[in-house]
Formats: C-alpha cells, sequence, structure tokens
C-alpha cells in the first residue's frame, strides 16, 4: 500500500527524485568540525548548547559562550596561525523574526536558509584576562549559511589581521580585513560579488577568497603573502553563484604551496601558482543511485604529504588521484568521510559505512535482478525487510579506521555509531569527530517521535586507540551510557547515566530514562530499574511531519500522506531503542508485557504491532506467526471499525505487519500446522474492501498454495482479481507477493519522509 501515485515510483526513480532535489538546493550545511589549539586544547560549537573550548589541565569542555533567544547560527571557531588565539562568528536574522532550527541537528550538518543575516566576530585569548570572549566587529551578509559554514570570517596568514565579508548594499558582498592590533577596518582589493566564500590557509603563505555572481571575475582568487597580488585562477568559475557551490570551490594548498587544488562540478582540478595553468587531474564518476547521499568530491580532499598527489572519495570509494587521474583505492571499503593524513603524514583516517544489525536475517542473495540497464537494488533498503514497517537509517552505522599512509595495516577504532566530521590535530596524533547515536532502524509511518538521536564530540588518540568523550550536558553522558550498554559494559553505563540522572531534579522524568533502566535491570538491580522506567517519558511530538505533509503537497498535489498513527510513543520508543541496542530479545519481552498490561485495546494494538515487527526484525517468524493468529487478527477485529480518523493508518500498519505471511520465501521453513493455523484465521476474518482485507486474502491465497488447498486458493484469488483496493498496490507480476514488491512498498512507506528531508535541505530547517 503506497501513499497516491508514488506507488509507479521504483527505488531508483525514487533516488533519483531525492538526489535532484537536493542539488538543486539554496540552503548550505553548516561546518561542526572540532579544532585543535594551543597544548591539543579543541574547541567546537554545539548549536544552542554553545562554543566550548576543552581545558588544558583536566581536558573537560568549558562553555565560553551561551546563545542568545536570537542566534540562529555559529561558524566553527579557527584559531590563528600560532594557535594561539581563536574566533568565532555569531549570527541573528536581520529581520528580528526567530528561526527557530527543529529537534537536534543532523549528524553531518543543519542544512542553513538563505535568511540575511547580522552576524558578531568574537575572539577567545585563552592567555587573556577573564577567558571570556571579546567582541571585535560587526558586519551583514545575505545567508546564515556564509556563517555556520565558516565561510564568513578567516585568519590573515599574519596572524594580526582577520579576512571577512560584508554585505555594504543589496546583493553585493565584499572582502574586508580587521586590524587586530589598530582595530581598525581596510578593504581588500576584490571584485564585489554576490556571494563571496572565504578559504585562506591560515599555516601558509596564501589568501583566498571565491566569488561568485561577480559577472566576468567569478572564480576562485588568490593572494601570496606578502605582497602578491590577487589573480585569478584559471578554469575556476563557478556554474552559478549559489554559496554551497561556492563552498565547494575552496581551495585544498600542497603541503609547499605551489599547487592548489579545487573541485568545480564533478572535476577536480589543480593550477600550479607558478605557471597559473589550470590542468584538469579527475572527473567523477556518477554516483549510483541509492538512499545514502554520497559525499561530495570536495568533502574529503586532502593532499598527500608527499606533494604530487591528493586523497579523494569518489562515490564511496577513497584512493589517490594525480595528473593522470585515478591511481589506486586506499581502502576496499565503502568510505563516506576521509580526514586526510596526520601532521608526520604516516598515518591516514577515514569513516566506513557498516551493515545495520538484523541485516543478515534477510536472504540479501534472493534479491530480484535488476532489469536491464537499472541498478541493481540497493541493499541499504533491504536490511530486515521482513520487518515491513521498520525502515533502515543506512546511515546510523560507520566505524573510524586509522591506516598506514598508503592504506595498509588498517586498524578500527570505533564503530556502531555515526562518526562525522573527522579531523587531524595539526601537532599531535589526535583525531577529533562527532559520534552520534542513532537508531538503525525507525518504525514508519507516523509523526518521527521514537528515539532521538544524541552526538557528544570526541577525541582518538591515534597511537593507543583511546577515546576521549567530550559531552557538555547531561543527555551527553546518557548517549555515551547508552553506548557502553550497547557494547555490554553495564558499569560504564551506569556510571553515564548517574551522571546524567545529577542534571535532573529528584524524581525528575527524560527519554534517556528508558536505556537507564535496561541497564539497572541487566545489572541485576530491579527495584531500582523498576524506578527508572516509571521516569522515562517519549519525546512529545513535533510539527515535522505535518511540515513534511506540506512539502509534499507543494511538490505534487496528488501525493496523499495517510493521517495518523498505529504506535504509542512509548511502543515506537522502545522498539527503536532495543534495536539500536541489539537487544531484540528484551524488547521482544519488553513489548510483551506491555501487550499484556495495555488498558485499552488500542493501547493494545500499538504493542501488538510493535511486538510483531521486533520479532520480524530477529527473523522470529514461528513466533510472530503464532501472534498474529492468537493476538494481532482478533485484536484488529476489534479496534478497525472504531478507529476513527485513524482508520487509514491503522488499515496500512495491520495490513504491511502480515504481509510477510503471503510470501513464498518467508513462509517457507513454518510448519503445516502453523501455516494451517494462519489459513483458517485468516479465511475467518472480516473479507473488507480496505488494505486489511486485500491483504488478508493475499495471505489466505498462498496458505492455501501451501497446504495444496487449490479451490480455497482460486477463490481468493478471483476476490484479490476485483478486490477495490487493488489499484492501491503494485504487485508483481501474477499479482504475487514476493520480496521485490516487499521492497516497492518499503520504498512507499520511506518516501515521505526520505521527501522531505530533501525538502528541507533544500529550503533549509
Amino acid at each position: 500500500m503506497l501513499p497516491g501515485r508514488l506507488r509507479h515510483l521504483t527505488p531508483h526513480v525514487v533516488a533519483c527524485l531525492v538526489v535532484a532535489v537536493a542539488g538543486c538546493q539554496p540552503a548550505v550545511r553548516e561546518d561542526r568540525t572540532i579544532v585543535f589549539g594551543p597544548d591539543g586544547v579543541a574547541a567546537f560549537q554545539h548549536g544552542r548548547n554553545g562554543v566550548f573550548v576543552t581545558d588544558a589541565a583536566t581536558g573537560k569542555p568549558r562553555q565560553i559562550y551561551e546563545p542568545g533567544a536570537d542566534d540562529l547560527a555559529t561558524s566553527p571557531p579557527a584559531w590563528d596561525p600560532a594557535g594561539k588565539r581563536m574566533v568565532f562568528a555569531v549570527a541573528r536574522p536581520v529581520d528580528g523574526n526567530r528561526y527557530e532550527p527543529m529537534g537536534d541537528a543532523p549528524a553531518d550538518g543543519r542544512r542553513y536558509p538563505g535568511v540575511p543575516v547580522r552576524y558578531t566576530c568574537w575572539l577567545h585569548d585563552p592567555a587573556g584576562a577573564g577567558g571570556r570572549p571579546e567582541k571585535l566587529f560587526e558586519a551583514t551578509c545575505g545567508h546564515a549559511g556564509s556563517v555556520a559554514a565558516g565561510l564568513a570570517v578567516c585568519w590573515h596568514p599574519d596572524g594580526q589581521r582577520l579576512d571577512y565579508v560584508d554585505q555594504p548594499t543589496p546583493n553585493q558582498h565584499r572582502v574586508f580585513a580587521f586590524d587586530l592590533t589598530a582595530r581598525g577596518v581596510e578593504p581588500v582589493p576584490l571584485p564585489a560579488a554576490e556571494h563571496v566564500a572565504l578559504g585562506s590557509r591560515p599555516a601558509g603563505r596564501h589568501r583566498a577568497a571565491v566569488l561568485g555572481g561577480a559577472e566576468g571575475q567569478s572564480g576562485l582568487w588568490v593572494e601570496e603573502v606578502p605582497g602578491g597580488g590577487w589573480w585569478r585562477v584559471p578554469n575556476s568559475a563557478p556554474e552559478t553563484a549559489r554559496l554551497e557551490e561556492l563552498r565547494r570551490l575552496r581551495p585544498q594548498w600542497s603541503p609547499d604551496g605551489k599547487k592548489v587544488a579545487f573541485v568545480a562540478g564533478a572535476t577536480l582540478r589543480v593550477c600550479d601558482t607558478a605557471t597559473r595553468q589550470t590542468d584538469t587531474w579527475f572527473h567523477a564518476e556518477r554516483p549510483s543511485h541509492d538512499f545514502t547521499r554520497p559525499p561530495h568530491l570536495s568533502d574529503g580532499l586532502h593532499w598527500h604529504p608527499d606533494g604530487t598527489r591528493v586523497g579523494l572519495i569518489d562515490g564511496t570509494r577513497l584512493g589517490l588521484v594525480g595528473p593522470t587521474g585515478w591511481l589506486g583505492t586506499l581502502s576496499d571499503s565503502p568510505v563516506v568521510s576521509f580526514a586526510g593524513w596526520e601532521a608526520t603524514g604516516r598515518r591516514m583516517a577515514y569513516v566506513t559505512t557498516e551493515p545495520l544489525p538484523y541485516a543478515a536475517a534477510f536472504p540479501h542473495h534472493k534479491l530480484p535482478a535488476a532489469e536491464a540497464g537499472a541498478p541493481a537494488p540497493d541493499l541499504s533498503i533491504t536490511a530486515g525487510l521482513w520487518a515491513t514497517l521498520f525502515a533502515p537509517n543506512p546511515a546510523a552505522r560507520t566505524a573510524v579506521w586509522f591506516a598506514g599512509a598508503g592504506g595498509g595495516t588498517p586498524r578500527k577504532v570505533v564503530s556502531g555509531v555515526r562518526a562525522t566530521f573527522p579531523h587531524w590535530s595539526p601537532t599531535e596524533p589526535r583525531l577529533s569527530v562527532w559520534l552520534t547515536v542513532e537508531p538503525p532502524y525507525r518504525l514508519t509511518p507516523g509523526a518521527r517521535v521514537g528515539m532521538r538521536p544524541g552526538d557528544p564530540a570526541a577525541l582518538i588518540d591515534a597511537e593507543t586507540g583511546d577515546l576521549v568523550w567530550l559531552p557538555v550536558n547531561g543527555s551527553e553522558h546518557a548517549q555515551i551510557g547508552h553506548v557502553e550498554l550497547r557494547l555490554g559494559r553495564i558499569d560504564a553505563a551506569l556510571r553515564r547515566f548517574d551522571e546524567a540522572a545529577a542534571g535532573l531534579p529528584p524524581a525528575g522524568p527524560a527519554d534517556w530514562m528508558f536505556f537507564r533502566a535496561v541497564a539497572l535491570r541487566k545489572a541485576g538491580r530491579e527495584a531500582d530499574s523498576v524506578d527508572a522506567g516509571r521516569r522515562f517519558v517519549p519525546p512529545a511530538a513535533t510539527a515535522r511531519g505535518e511540515q513534511d505533509r506540506m512539502l509534499l503537497s507543494l511538490m505534487a498535489s496528488r501525493v496523499r500522506v495517510p493521517e495518523g498513527d498505529i504506535f504509542q510513543a512509548r511502543h515506537r520508543f522502545a522498539a527503536e531503542a532495543f534495536a539500536s541496542l541489539e537487544m531484540a530479545a528484551e524488547g521482544i519481552e519488553f513489548l510483551r508485557r506491555e501487550f499484556a498490561e495495555a488498558r485499552s485495546d488500542r493501547d493494545r494494538l500499538s504493542a501488538s504491532v510493535a511486538l510483531c515487527q521486533v520479532l520480524l526484525l530477529a527473523d522470529r517468524r514461528a513466533e510472530y506467526a503464532d501472534h498474529v493468529v492468537d493476538e494481532l487478527l482478533p485484536l484488529a477485529a476489534r479496534v478497525f471499525p472504531t478507529a476513527g480518523r485513524d482508520r487509514e493508518a491503522v488499515s496500512g500498519a495491520i495490513a504491511v505487519t502480515v504481509l510477510p505471511l503471503a510470501v513464498t520465501e518467508f513462509t517457507a521453513p513454518l510448519p503445516d500446522r502453523l501455516v494451517r493455523r494462519v489459513c483458517e484465521r485468516v479465511g475467518a476474518s472480516p473479507a473488507g474492501e480496505d488494505d486489511v482485507g486485500f491483504a488478508y486474502q493475499l495471505v489466505l491465497r498462498a496458505s492455501a498454495r501451501r497446504l495444496g488447498e487449490a479451490a480455497l486458493a482460486e477463490r481468493a484469488g478471483a476476490r484479490l482479481a476485483t478486490h477495490p483496493a487493488r489499484s492501491r498496490w503494485e504487485l508483481s507480476a501474477g499479482g504475487e507477493v514476493d520480496i521485490a514488491c516487499l521492497l516497492r512498498i518499503r520504498v512507499g512507506l520511506l518516501l515521505p519522509e526520505l521527501l522531505g528531508e530533501a525538502l528541507r535541505g533544500a529550503f533549509g530547517e
């Protein structure tokens, strides 16, 4: 059952649509890089939490800036060339309106819309009195993303000045320099442009700026300091003036400063600063259209320490590129992020994707063959396919690797979380990274009120592999506790949950109390576990689901997303949480208790469907079939007639939940006696004209065939041929339900969220 005309879209077509929407985005992604300063301290901006610098003695993060109610975006911190002083910028909307971001920041950075802002540049000097930042100057720019992505302010290579972008007249930006000694401002001799992205190299001798919308003078401009004069790099003009495209054009300098690499469109170009000649070194392959967005060619661009080659990610393959093109791969695994080489050049770091838990329960080898000319089915959306309402989150599980300079002797140091923005210290063998805890599966459809993500900052020692977390509040301690709990380190998890609880009032509620209750039960502290369970309150519903529906309706008026939600918030949270903890057995036990203790049939139906989905995820087919026969079908018969406005959501959820029983590959291991019970129960259920009735007939036909009851199978087939709901289902050839059919249904259930994410990315959150 797919919404509206979207049932006719294949995974390939849907993915192309998502990529196309995202590809035309005017929004700009923030830069959340954690940077290193004097004595190895780390600094980072953490959205609404503020700006932090780690204490040189304790290593713990200390807040140096607390956001105000009007603050919209904060830039990543930037240390001067000597690593002594740090600047950051904070932007507020010019119109005075509030542009509240929704929920937690995406792990790969929030997308900011083209809101004109006035920003303040702040200076943090650890050696200064008081340790609080000093306000330097204010300026205006036409896009909040200019500040959020760190494009508006950068250090001059002399360490005594700051280049910054200002908007003296509408739609025209210019570059100015602020002198920290004289506290004066002077214009930089560059043309005015619609947008400007600064990209100087503070540790070297070059200044750089990318201009867009500067008529015939758009492109990458550079100056060698001191006094070299600005000049425009040949073949660097952007196709558009959009800020995100200018950001991707920012240069990467070779170690000796004689060459500058940049990405224009899908090509890697390198300019020799001596000859001022630009050559094309590489043209990226067109990435496969799957449901994970591959990194842009510019995202992981780094010069090799020898200065003759560059490392980059093409699609998901990490390799080296030279003047003759692709020179070879550096990793056998799909790579999503590349940090380049450490300061000594002895090792490199990168992030790879990892399989989702419970993915092995689905027989990938039985996927349908791709049609001629079409890409193979994307395995990222087939994980746990029997669990028809569990949408996989392909980006949820990654691993951080260290390897030798040439990619040899790779060593995995962190796994099981989503790692983003890896960044080497310029002086030490340490890597900074954000480690986000995300559920590997989400229950669909409905509002996104399940398990929320959380992302503490972290540092990794490349010599020892030791991981140092940098939590800034109790919720982040709880997220670390989640990681420890999943790894089976119960004592460490409980210490983190105790840290988190210390920030709550007595008996105060929190969503992460769910995980604390699980850890306490694992530790044998049953009474404490019950108390923590009472303090568990699932996240409140947000308006995001409704906003997704509005965005979809604007894009295609015939798109229809069912209203209502079959799941209670606690059941949705629990199902996603236990899948994330890789504790399906405990999740099944919890949902069985919820089912038994439910006070109403609606609550019981919510627990029942969630239980079925976890049983399917864990591939416990016989238990699932027993529960469908004994509990779900009778319960559905009682609830469905009184479902009211949720009737469509209830019908679709029940229909899709029982659908695996109509797939031959799924029921093959089930004993005949169980299949007969299914056949009898479904045959006795009301043969309605809705999606539930249609699904029941599909299951009845499959069961009758399995039992050799040809007449019963024929009667079910006849009802299916004329069923009013048939037009809403895209069955496989001959009206069959097979794995390809399940895949299409999953795509339909994923589509509203996929397109909603793409449109939010296009127009900003």
